[in-house]
């Protein structure tokens, strides 16, 4: 109720904030950011909430998260104040890749939410384990890569079968997590040597469709905690419109450090407080 929200508000929208601005900034999922934060709550007595329940809830915020990020980047990159053609992809490239992930992101996370359970303390093992092996591997990723010139404007018919590969691979992982495809998707796409802020805004767009399909399931199964998720979007929202200044006044390489570092650090505490 509106007493719960009144209480949550505080301690959730800044972490709501923190989650969009990660998010839209890199194509991190948000639940690689409100989960730890549920679950500290959940610790502390705060809220009573299953881990499936925290992973649908801060999904079902993302969604509002990434869709204002999505709006922010593709008016970054191709509106009145674009940046040079070298640092995008054409227009038609950007709706290629998110339409070849999309089209088999989509049908797997509808049909593994809907048909694939997990216990509680296997989702929340294989979550801390996924989170701390994707943090480090993004961490090594960002620096391997920081002097990578982008040589590639548009994706070959290789990158399309790959696409669909990711699409069926994030679809997967974000059924049971809240995030995967975004980075999935951002980590091959600058692989592939395309621009850093064009496969942040590709990432964002899919994860943002992705989420926002894997909550229909979630509304329908009743995983959403109403107080909580409320108390997040209007956090979420801000810093996803937000995003796309912070990734580009910080610059590629700090943006990807940052979230690979709360990623590792927020894994660890989960680890450690599980562990006590």
């Amino acid at each position: 109720g509106f007493g719960g929200l009144a209480r949550l508000a505080p301690g959730v929208l800044p972490a709501g904030f923190f989650a969009g601005l990660v998010s839209g900034a890199t194509g991190a999922g948000s639940g690689l950011v409100l989960v730890p934060v549920f679950d500290f709550l959940r610790d502390m007595g705060q809220i009573r909430i299953t881990f499936q329940q925290s992973v649908a809830t801060a999904a079902f915020a993302q969604a509002f998260a990434m869709a204002c990020a999505a709006f922010g980047w593709v008016g970054r990159l191709y509106g009145p104040n674009a940046p040079a053609a070298a640092m995008r992809i054409p227009g038609n490239d950007l709706i290629s890749i998110v339409f070849a992930t999309l089209a088999a992101a989509l049908p797997t996370i509808l049909i593994t939410q809907s048909n694939v359970q997990l216990t509680d303390r296997t989702l929340q093992t294989a979550f801390v384990i996924f989170a701390l092996a994707l943090g480090v591997t993004l961490l090594i990723f960002a620096w391997a890569f920081r002097r990578v010139e982008a040589t590639r404007q548009r994706p070959e018919r290789f990158d399309l079968y790959m696409f669909l590969l990711i699409g069926v691979a994030g679809g997967y992982v974000s059924a049971f997590f809240g995030f995967g495809i975004g980075e999935f998707l951002v980590v091959y796409l600058i692989f592939r040597k395309f621009p850093v802020y064009a496969a942040v805004a590709a990432s964002v767009i899919v994860s943002a469709a992705t989420v926002a399909a894997g909550t229909a399931v979630n509304w329908g199964f009743g995983r959403i905690v109403w107080d909580l998720a409320l108390a997040a979007i209007p956090g979420g929202i801000a810093g996803g419109v937000l995003a796309h200044w912070a990734a580009t006044a910080m610059g590629p390489l700090w943006v990807k450090t940052v979230a690979a570092a709360w990623i590792v650090v927020s894994s660890l505490a989960m680890i450690i407080r599980a562990l006590a």
